[in-house]
């Protein structure tokens, strides 16, 4: 059986709050995954409409060229979880946990030692449909060993 931290840490953004499991900083040495909870603050969760969520992550800067994971997740009108594994092969996503629900997982050598990412959670589509807007943010999370 794994382990997975939890914390109160989380980062409010204009369209998402994030809620880290290991905090914003992400120890190597102390903690092999971390829980990270994206919860939309501008679209209703009402359990039901589907809801598509891209997430980017990017290692020190956001340009085309920084980014080292991209994926989209499907949620029923609910926030998404994410659990992040280090890992040393090739990355891999799986989940969600549940025939529809639950937290999915990515893992795999994305994430390096003492480096700085950005993670962008973005909802693609609301019901099949492409937001008018864009409702995305940027969250810091920083890794150590």
């Amino acid at each position: 059986m794994a382990a997975v931290s939890v914390s109160d840490s989380f980062a409010r953004g204009d369209n998402f709050e994030l809620s880290y499991g290991t905090g914003p900083v992400w120890n190597f040495s102390k903690d092999f995954r971390t829980l990270l909870n994206f919860e939309p603050r501008t679209v209703p969760l009402d359990r039901t409409t589907p809801l598509a969520y891209n997430i980017t992550i990017y290692k020190d800067g956001t340009g085309p060229e920084n980014q080292v994971f991209s994926d989209t997740f499907v949620t029923a009108g609910e926030p998404l979880p994410i659990e992040l594994v280090r890992g040393d092969n090739e990355t891999i996503t799986y989940g969600p946990d549940f025939s529809s629900t639950g937290k999915y997982h990515t893992q795999g050598p994305i994430f390096s030692e003492n480096a700085n990412y950005t993670i962008r959670p973005e909802i693609s589509a609301v019901n099949g449909r492409t937001p008018e807007t864009p409702i995305a943010d940027d969250f810091r999370l920083q890794t150590i060993a």
